[in-house]
């Protein structure tokens, strides 16, 4: 009987803990206050480390290591950059198409990946934007995202969002002189911990 009475208290304090922690958690939500640990719903991004070592084979190029961002407006942010992978026309009097890949987040975990497309001066436009998707598909490998490839053509015509289950995709274009900057922003869901 001593044990069946033990184990009634154990569990409705175990109960009143939960409670209270959901309770915590459901405060700190409506305030916007980030909990002292966060998962991504991008499995990927919570080992950045790893992601970094991983990205490169899709031949983009080699991302540097994961380390605080000091020229960030943000003093917590980390982040994992790969230098601009040239191509196309290499004639001197073009400004060549370049892209590269900026990984960005928080020291235990990654929040967002850009895919950054720059198109030169007298560049094949068509060419470029086939760079890009092509690099598109394989972060998809990579992530898992459930990118649908058609979903980002629609996106690059109309510039509408793209929300998945684990992510959120945000596409932007800019026009310059003598440059067409495309972004795609992999923006991850976050899980409380």
């Amino acid at each position: 009987m001593d044990i069946e009475q033990d184990r009634k208290e154990y569990t409705k304090k175990v109960d009143e803990l939960i409670k209270k922690y959901n309770d915590i958690a459901r405060a700190m939500e409506s305030l916007k206050i980030a909990p002292r640990y966060t998962t991504m719903a991008l499995e990927a991004f919570n080992n950045p480390q790893r992601l970094a070592r991983e990205l490169p084979k899709i031949g983009v190029g080699q991302l540097n290591d994961w380390k605080n961002s000091i020229a960030g407006v943000d003093w917590d942010e980390y982040m994992s950059i790969t230098p601009y992978h040239v191509f196309g026309d290499g004639d001197f009097a073009k400004i060549q198409s370049n892209i590269a890949l900026y990984l960005v987040g928080k020291e235990d975990h990654a929040e967002t990946l850009d895919i950054v497309l720059n198109i030169g001066y007298q560049q094949d436009k068509e060419e470029a934007l086939a760079v890009f998707k092509m690099t598109i598909q394989k972060v998809e490998e990579v992530l898992e995202t459930g990118i649908d490839m058609d979903q980002v053509e629609s996106s690059l015509k109309n510039g509408e969002n793209i929300e998945l289950e684990k992510c959120i995709l945000i596409l932007s274009k800019e026009e310059f002189e003598r440059m067409s900057t495309y972004k795609l922003t992999i923006q991850a869901k976050s899980h409380l911990m």
